[in-house]
């Protein structure tokens, strides 16, 4: 169910109790929460809860391309985008103890935004849903197509 434009009181908390569940986080700069953790380009922890990000696979934070740190850059990147707050929900079965979600920051997804400037390439189990950023990215060579980094999951079982 989506939230209509003005949304009824009444129709506003059952919303609420319907998605509470999914709902992972909501941190804004201006509030009392902390900040997010970020642990890499598609990995961050907030609120106690660790998140991967749906759809999008950054390269390792180790991980570097013709000696430029892709992995500290896409960490970085991830930072950057989250700096004002993000909404994450659940998107998947939890992945090696973490929790799988698609996030938004200033009305972006994230993941989409990392493939697009080219800090992240798009997994196979989004389905495609990132293939249009990831050839625009390609296109243009930026970050990852740039500096010529193997995949992240390549690179992942060679180290």
């Amino acid at each position: 169910m989506r939230l209509p434009t003005r949304p009824d009181p009444a129709d506003l908390t059952q919303w609420v109790r319907r998605r509470f569940p999914t709902l992972i986080c909501l941190a804004l700069a201006s509030s009392s929460l902390p900040p997010p953790h970020i642990h890499d380009g598609d990995t961050l922890t907030l609120h106690g809860t660790v998140i991967r990000l749906w759809g999008a696979d950054a390269p390792e934070l180790a991980q570097t391309c013709g000696g430029i740190p892709a992995g500290e850059i896409a960490r970085d990147a991830l930072a950057a985008l989250v700096l004002r707050g993000v909404l994450c929900e659940r998107a998947g079965p939890p992945s090696y103890g973490r929790t799988v979600a698609r996030c938004t920051a200033g009305g972006a997804d994230v993941g989409e935004t990392l493939v697009r400037a080219g800090m992240a390439w798009d997994t196979p189990y989004s389905g495609g849903a990132y293939a249009d950023a990831e050839r625009e990215a390609r296109e243009a060579g930026r970050g990852v197509w740039g500096w010529g980094c193997e995949r992240a999951e390549v690179w992942r079982r060679e180290h």
